[in-house]
């Protein structure tokens, strides 16, 4: 089933595992990579490569499928400890640059973070020295098994190592943050961990393009975004801090039924100068339909098109005495912009992305910057 670019392959324990298309675009790049290297490849493992029944081709497919497997097993050690902390879990998705756990309200608390975020890198290790020693046991006796030993522990050692870097957003940037933040509060020690990230990210993207290794200069990228976008979520809880969802509804948000044409949504948005509408379904439901949403209908359509079917009522509702900081994660964890609001059964409103982010801009502004806050710690 495709889901977010990817499709299921299997669960572990009630957890989706999901591939992603990029992953195999990694394929032929190690294929290729082995085959032009095979002889140091195998001179590397102590083993001939005459010795080697396989072809460098399919030895390159079979290490790409090895690296994400161990890749795998590490996000399962990480997803395994925050279901044991509480964390509710979505699933597992592997991809071109890794995987990706998908965490619910993940713990804030120091300890727990660190916890989660080392015993990756802990199953890496572990699968690194049991592989190790079976190839030091088959040593002369199966070439082949012998040679794809040694790179399996190759590789997870340096998962490993990549990910205990004290960066975000790898696992090394989590522990460090763990460890600044009763110092120095959760805003600063990441900002810390983020902009270490950035400076490594920096290095690897020159290296990448002087090496001319396009996936390190894909690395890189991704270690900048991530702990920019970490920096990002940081300010905003701290922003949030005690902020009810109430706080930060948008209130002028128009209503529409949900028999209405899109048509009649489109004339209530240029009305409310809102891009998105509340809509109530017969049945009591409430969705949320966009802008965007609207736009993918020709315009000589919008008036037989009911609104119901374009909107989305899968959506998480947000009370109005709920945190925002928590209300915002819960969006963000689905990638979403806005989500409805409700006083107890009555609906008030919509929680907006953009809205909230103005707020915080405005409000760093107006405070010299949330930056030169002092920390509670």
């Amino acid at each position: 089933m495709m889901m977010s670019g990817g499709f299921k392959l299997f669960s572990v324990r009630g957890i989706p595992i999901r591939l992603h298309w990029t992953f195999f675009l990694v394929l032929p790049y190690v294929a290729l990579g082995m085959a032009r290297q095979f002889a140091a490849f195998a001179a590397s493992a102590h083993t001939s490569r005459d010795a080697l029944l396989l072809s460098p081709g399919v030895w390159g497919i079979l290490l790409a499928v090895l690296l994400f497997a161990s890749v795998l097993l590490h996000e399962l050690g990480h997803v395994f400890v925050a279901r044991s902390q509480g964390s509710p879990v979505r699933g597992v998705t592997l991809m071109l640059l890794g995987g990706v756990s998908h965490i619910e309200k993940v713990s804030r608390e120091p300890h727990a973070e660190a916890k989660m975020a080392v015993v990756g890198p802990i199953v890496s290790v572990g699968i690194a020295l049991v592989a190790y020693a079976g190839h030091l046991l088959l040593g002369g006796i199966a070439p082949d098994l012998q040679f794809g030993l040694f790179y399996l522990a190759q590789m997870n050692l340096a998962i490993a190592v990549f990910n205990m870097l004290p960066a975000f957003p790898l696992d090394g940037g989590r522990v460090l943050r763990s460890l600044l933040e009763p110092r120095y509060g959760r805003l600063r020690a990441t900002q810390a961990a983020a902009n270490v990230g950035r400076l490594l990210a920096v290095a690897m993207g020159i290296f990448g393009v002087l090496a001319g290794n396009f996936l390190l200069v894909l690395i890189a990228v991704f270690v900048w975004g991530g702990g920019t976008a970490e920096a990002s979520v940081a300010l905003q809880q701290e922003a949030l801090a005690g902020v009810p969802v109430g706080d930060v509804t948008d209130t002028s948000v128009g209503t529409i039924g949900a028999v209405a044409s899109v048509e009649q949504a489109a004339a209530t948005m240029l009305a409310t100068r809102s891009p998105v509408l509340i809509v109530q379904a017969r049945t009591g439901d409430i969705g949320l339909v966009t802008a965007a949403d609207v736009a993918r209908i020709p315009e000589g359509e919008r008036g037989r098109v009911p609104i119901e079917s374009l909107a989305r009522f899968d959506l998480p509702i947000a009370q109005a005495s709920d945190s925002a900081a928590d209300a915002l994660d819960a969006m963000g964890e689905r990638g979403l912009d806005f989500a409805p609001v409700v006083r107890g059964t009555w609906v008030i409103g919509v929680l907006s992305r953009e809205a909230v982010m103005r707020r915080i801009q405005l409000q760093g502004t107006l405070h010299g910057g949330l930056g030169d806050r002092p920390s509670a710690a």
